[in-house]
């Protein structure tokens, strides 16, 4: 898309109450689909849905507190990735701000230029605030330990998916393309340290997400194919 400005009438300096954030979503990364966005902590599905590129979603009045926002592939697609939305621990109280999606999803097929991320602007100005993206640990969220994996990375032909599990059961685990659509899968029984191998050597090139679902939990990795 060519350069352009995106203003939003009637945007707020303050919260409409003292002991709120008012939080302003924008989309603004350009190679990235619709999404949805759901908030893990309390947890919260369905808090965005359907935001486009170009498009603002109205204030959202939250209570401040640290929330996780999981930005999802619009229509219950792939996990783009999880980000940390700190308000209490940035002492936001009565605080009106923007948070906007930036970056590139395929910073290979964008003359290698900056990745996916979250940032948030304040009313009074100063840099933007980087969200801390917690998918590199989503091997915790699904019992496993941080040794979860996945290699090599860029991959060619074969990935791996190698994790040191602390529960057992059946693993699924899948490979994305970004519009959530599944285009690999394997499955195992996991105990202890598991591979897990998927053939991608017949996919295009480009960034997908590896999904690793056990026990109705989910682990989520982005990689790149070349």
């Amino acid at each position: 898309p060519n350069f352009d400005l995106s203003v939003f009438a009637g945007a707020r300096e303050t919260a409409v109450n003292a002991n709120e954030t008012d939080v302003l979503v924008f989309h603004g990364a350009t190679d990235a689909p619709a999404v949805d966005v759901n908030e893990n902590t309390v947890p919260v599905p369905g808090l965005l849905t359907n935001l486009a590129y170009g498009d603002f979603d109205g204030y959202l009045e939250l209570t401040t507190a640290d929330y996780e926002l999981e930005v999802q592939v619009a229509g219950g697609g792939a996990v783009v990735a999880i980000y940390e939305a700190p308000l209490a621990t940035l002492n936001l109280d009565g605080e009106a701000i923007v948070v906007l999606a930036s970056g590139f999803l395929d910073p290979t097929q964008n003359n290698d230029g900056p990745e996916f991320g979250l940032w948030a602007a304040l009313s009074s100005g100063g840099n933007l605030v980087p969200l801390t993206d917690l998918s590199s640990i989503s091997a915790e969220t699904i019992g496993l330990s941080n040794q979860s994996r996945v290699f090599p990375n860029p991959a060619r032909q074969i990935i791996n998916f190698e994790i040191d599990a602390t529960v057992s059961g059946q693993m699924l685990v899948e490979v994305l393309d970004l519009h959530g659509r599944v285009v690999s899968g394997n499955t195992t029984n996991v105990f202890g340290k598991t591979t897990v191998s998927l053939d991608v050597e017949q996919l295009s090139s480009g960034t997908y997400f590896v999904r690793a679902t056990v026990d109705g939990n989910i682990a989520i990795h982005k990689i790149l194919i070349e």
